[in-house]
């Protein structure tokens, strides 16, 4: 986004967030959620898992006068209850803004989709391993000039469901299944999959089973991982499984693969976002 796009508006937008403690209960979370920023129980569930797994979870954005008295409402239901709970304001990144939306994969599992605007083929990025798809905030913006810009939380982190660890539940055809399913739900004409580190798991899946569903891959420091060798997936220790799990490391490259966007990916942003 141009700075001569950034209104003073959005300069003056706040971001309220809830903070991650030892001792406050999740179901008081939840019901901080729902009492004070009107969130319906799933919402509020969602912002709960954020802010346990990932120190914050982010309420709302809002003007100041308005971000004061949430904070203000937060610290008082809190101090009557005898927790420790407590909020964050934070500027808005007027670089950086999206809009976020979940969308259902399957029974009970909704993912969190991030679009940060722009025009032409759309993009989605996926996020490594222990990230979720915030993680492109900044980035992304480099690439709205000339592509509709899209992230994927998936299952497991962030806002996000995260379903039972089982193979299946997180086995690659599965994420790749996920990613499918947010492809078809938006309606995105063959996008470009761009995958961080394991989520080469997901391009591979996608690619090697659905090629004309996207108009390319591109692997950030990312390895496929295949299943059919009886590897199993690497989501599952993060989740608290121990496995011993070996990788099988084979280039995945499409020939779709639009070659602008490699080059523009290793030349500028790409090694800005690595640092």
């Amino acid at each position: 986004m141009n700075q001569t796009n950034v209104s003073d508006e959005s300069l003056a937008k706040l971001k309220v967030s809830l903070l991650n403690d030892n001792k406050t209960s999740k179901e008081f979370v939840v019901w901080v959620l729902k009492e004070i920023f009107e969130k319906d129980k799933e919402q509020a569930e969602q912002i709960m898992l954020s802010a346990h797994q990932n120190g914050s979870g982010v309420c709302g954005v809002d003007d100041r006068e308005q971000a004061l008295k949430l904070v203000g409402k937060v610290a008082d239901l809190a101090a009557e209850n005898a927790f420790p709970l407590a909020c964050a304001m934070a500027p808005v990144d007027p670089y950086s803004e999206q809009s976020v939306t979940f969308v259902t994969v399957d029974d009970n599992v909704k993912l969190e989709v991030l679009y940060w605007g722009g025009a032409g083929r759309p993009l989605i990025f996926l996020a490594g391993l222990g990230n979720d798809a915030h993680v492109f905030d900044k980035f992304a913006s480099n690439f709205t000039s000339n592509y509709q810009v899209y992230g994927i939380t998936r299952r497991g982190f962030g806002a996000s469901s995260a379903p039972t660890p089982t193979d299946g539940n997180y086995a690659a055809d599965r994420l790749g299944d996920d990613v499918l399913a947010v492809i078809d739900a938006l309606d995105l004409d063959r996008p470009v999959l761009i995958g961080h580190s394991i989520a080469g798991q997901e391009l591979s899946s996608v690619g090697s089973r659905y090629p004309e569903k996207v108009g390319g891959l591109i692997c950030l420091d990312a390895t496929a991982y295949s299943e059919r060798a009886g590897v199993k997936s690497l989501l599952l220790n993060m989740l608290g499984f121990k496995r011993r799990s070996k990788p099988v490391f084979r280039p995945f490259v499409s020939s779709a693969c639009p070659t602008p966007i490699i080059i523009f990916l290793n030349q500028t942003s790409w090694m800005f976002f690595k640092r």
